[in-house]
């Protein structure tokens, strides 16, 4: 019995779990998410019709997003996610593509609740499937 509750403890990447789950972290990853809250400095705010978005294999869909291109990977042995986005810009005769990676560690992926903390800023998101 012991063993078995060291076992089941230790199963748990994230600081707020699930400390176990039989699907993948790419399938509790891919679907499509909506951000409830946002905490920052001990404040939490509690999001209405706020930014949602679709994860699939590696492609990231939102109508909120500024980038043409997005994608997402895990990083660090899956404790990150990690959005990559670019875009191109034309000025006169030249062009050039601009793409900047954004890092979150992750707190909480299960199928139903994903919670992650912005790496630069401290922000932390709190998103639920849709």
């Amino acid at each position: 019995m012991v063993l078995s509750a060291v076992i089941l403890s230790s199963c748990s990447k994230y600081e707020e779990g699930p400390n176990f789950s039989l699907a993948s972290k790419e399938s509790r990853m891919s679907r499509e998410w909506k951000l409830e809250s946002t905490t920052m400095g001990g404040s939490t705010v509690t999001c209405t019709n706020c930014w949602n978005f679709n994860l699939s294999a590696s492609a990231v869909s939102s109508t909120n997003s500024a980038y043409a291109n997005l994608s997402w990977q895990f990083s660090d042995d899956k404790e990150k996610l990690q959005f990559v986005a670019s875009a191109g810009a034309s000025t006169g005769s030249s062009s050039a593509n601009v793409s900047v990676t954004y890092s979150f560690t992750i707190l909480r992926l299960s199928s139903k609740e994903l919670w992650i903390k912005d790496d630069l800023t401290g922000v932390e998101l709190h998103l639920i499937a849709a």
